[in-house]
């Protein structure tokens, strides 16, 4: 479900997690990988658009490419591509992504949100991603340390969800934790 354009000031969408919410990681994982090759593969890219309040609702949000799948989905509708890393989060508030600030994000149960995305969620992340990119699920901790699979993995002083909530707002968004 997508709810598009009410009033004229305000935008509110609702993502339909039916088509990812049952998924497990590595099926999401997949899936944000789609979404995103198929939104670099276009010819014909969305305008941006500024301004408008979007609702990103963390209730199904339970690891990393959820999230990623999430807030594509809450500011570009569905099958929305608006990051897939913290790096491209912040390529993709820059513009050419469709919405750009100043815009309003409110997150809904952003507690659950936190709690799901912690620091052990966000080490998991960072190496079942390695993992998937390299191919390389069977080799054992010493490799990967060898390959440097596990090299600049920095979990940081704060959470995921409040460097997102810190990169949105140095971003001139109005983030609006619920």
């Amino acid at each position: 479900m997508w709810l598009d354009y009410i009033g004229a000031e305000e935008s509110f969408l609702a993502i339909d997690t039916s088509s990812w919410h049952k998924m497990d990681f590595s099926e999401r994982y997949a899936s944000l990988r789609d979404i995103r090759e198929a939104y670099f593969s276009r010819t014909n890219r969305p305008v941006d658009v500024s301004g408008g309040r979007y609702v990103l609702d963390g209730q199904f949000i339970d690891d990393i490419p959820s999230f990623y799948k999430a807030i594509g989905e809450s500011l570009c509708g569905p099958g929305g591509y608006y990051g897939a890393c913290l790096n491209s989060l912040s390529d993709c508030l820059c513009g050419g992504f469709a919405v750009t600030p100043p815009f309003q994000l409110i997150i809904k149960n952003s507690r659950l949100l936190e709690d799901n995305l912690d620091e052990r969620e966000q080490l998991k992340w960072e190496l079942r991603t390695r993992l998937l990119q390299a191919e390389c699920e069977d080799y054992d901790l010493s490799e990967l340390k060898d390959l440097g699979v596990l090299s600049e993995i920095k979990l940081g002083d704060i959470g995921f969800l409040e460097y997102v909530v810190k990169m949105f707002r140095e971003s001139n968004v109005d983030c609006i934790l619920e």
